[in-house]
């Protein structure tokens, strides 16, 4: 029964992984243009790539929140 309950905790984050993969994968080509339009008009990299951190992060955190919620 352990291993089973493992099993399905492994599928479960696996499944989460992908999820947020999709979710930021849409979000980064959604913008594209935003940060070539960004980069052109003189932000770093550093700078764009934080935006893109913190949308993973905010996207990340509301899961995190929302799955705490649910399992209480």
């Amino acid at each position: 029964m352990a291993e089973l309950a493992v099993l399905f905790g492994v599928l479960s984050i696996i499944l989460a992984a992908v999820g947020l993969y999709g979710v930021m994968s849409y979000l980064v080509s959604r913008l594209t243009s935003e940060f070539g339009l960004r980069l052109a008009l003189g932000a770093s990299q550093e700078n764009v790539l934080s935006m893109v951190l913190r949308e993973t992060l905010l996207v990340a955190g509301a899961g995190i929140a929302i799955g705490l919620a649910g399992s209480l």
